[in-house]
């Protein structure tokens, strides 16, 4: 049973969370997350009772960061066959620093993508491209499961009518050329 006590407290704190969540709304995107962490909160603000949500900013995020990934990768397969022939031609380098490889490749993603992230033209145009494509609709599961069922029966109706046409012109070939 709450003691008038307990109900006092929780008085206290409706009258808080309405004064801080009209103090929020006024805070720009992402500074109601920062003020709850520094409030002692879990990192999401109670405005209008959802929490904030990157949206389509980490679809930004994880292109750049597969980006980063993509270009290390490129750079390391340049550098190791690079390595490769010119330990080839001069013997004394010796064999490959696999370690010393990946991680200037590695550098050399993230700057790239650094690169691109702070060139405004190419932000914007990404940032754009994830907003487009937060407008699709996707298929739901039940769509996709029956698309799917589809396309295999018709699959196997297809492949079924040309291998018997397959054998029946393949019988009349061998009935006609017999001899």
């Amino acid at each position: 049973m709450a003691t008038e006590e307990d109900k006092q407290n929780d008085n206290d704190s409706s009258v808080q969370t309405e004064e801080s969540s009209s103090s929020l709304e006024a805070l720009p995107a992402g500074g109601a997350d920062l003020l709850a962490i520094a409030a002692g909160g879990e990192g999401t603000a109670e405005v209008g009772a959802a929490p904030i949500q990157l949206g389509t900013r980490r679809f930004v995020f994880a292109a750049y960061f597969a980006f980063a990934i993509l270009v290390g990768f490129i750079v390391d397969k340049i550098a190791s066959f690079a390595w490769y022939r010119l330990s080839q031609w001069k013997p004394q380098i010796g064999d490959e620093k696999g370690e010393l490889v990946m991680g200037v490749s590695a550098v050399i993603g993230a700057a790239v993508a650094l690169y691109y992230w702070r060139n405004k033209a190419v932000h914007s145009m990404i940032e754009e491209i994830a907003s487009e494509l937060a407008k699709v609709t996707w298929p739901t599961k039940q769509e996709v499961t029956n698309n799917t069922t589809v396309v295999i029966i018709t699959t196997g109706v297809a492949t079924a009518f040309f291998a018997l046409m397959d054998r029946f012109w393949g019988f009349v070939t061998n009935w006609v050329y017999r001899p």
